[in-house]
């Protein structure tokens, strides 16, 4: 492996004081705004696996070039992680009332990009994670037959009469950050990111490829 080099209402972590960069392993404190709290920790990579694979994505043709499309799975994914991530007796969402899984999740989980530029012949991505701390990654631009690749192996689409059914395959985006992975920074003790970071550091790579624009010049 390479060397490594809230609004208002809702949850908030508390962690302990900063250590060398950010581990998987570490408990995070939860506290809600009615005064309970809750520990968790970050999912595995078979976790987060898991959570993925109980959401799909529906479009619905309403006809003449128009549609609708919604997530399904959400709510039920995510109380199913915080059953398996809550440490020892805490508050669960159920005990909570305005608070839903997904809301700690979210808090859990949380993932921020700040920024994802070309530098030199590699995108420089750096996220803000769990805890505030923040990781940099270093990622190589695929080439048109890897990115092809992936994006025919990312998700699988099963046509319906009424539209279509998507269902996201992150193993796919971990195995892309794999083969790009340059360089990373910001994880202690030599940690590899989770799959979580390394979904959230291929998409805001793909994004910033397809916004690349090529330029025209006419000729005499």
């Amino acid at each position: 492996m390479p060397e490594q080099q809230a609004a208002a209402g809702a949850p908030q972590t508390s962690e302990k004081p900063p250590i060398a960069g950010f581990d998987i392993g570490r408990t995070y404190r939860v506290k809600f705004p009615n005064g309970e709290q809750g520990r968790f920790r970050f999912p595995s990579d078979e976790e987060w696996r898991e959570r993925s694979r109980g959401i799909k994505f529906i479009e619905k043709s309403l006809g003449r070039g128009k549609s609708t499309s919604r997530a399904e799975g959400v709510d039920e994914a995510d109380e199913w992680l915080i059953e398996r991530i809550i440490v020892g007796d805490g508050a669960k969402p159920a005990d909570l009332g305005e608070i839903d899984a997904s809301q700690i999740v979210d808090v859990v989980t949380d993932t921020n990009v700040l920024d994802c530029e070309l530098d030199g012949d590699s995108y420089r991505i750096v996220m803000r994670v769990t805890g505030g701390m923040e990781t940099i990654h270093r990622l190589r631009t695929p080439t048109t037959k890897e990115r092809r690749r992936y994006e025919r192996s990312s998700a699988r689409t099963i046509n319906t009469p009424s539209g279509s059914e998507t269902r996201a395959n992150i193993d796919a985006t971990g195995d892309l950050y794999d083969l790009l992975l340059a360089s990373v920074e910001g994880y202690a003790e030599l940690q590899p990111p989770p799959l979580a970071h390394k979904v959230a550091a291929v998409t805001a790579l793909i994004g910033a490829l397809s916004e690349i624009e090529l330029e025209l010049d006419p000729l005499d």
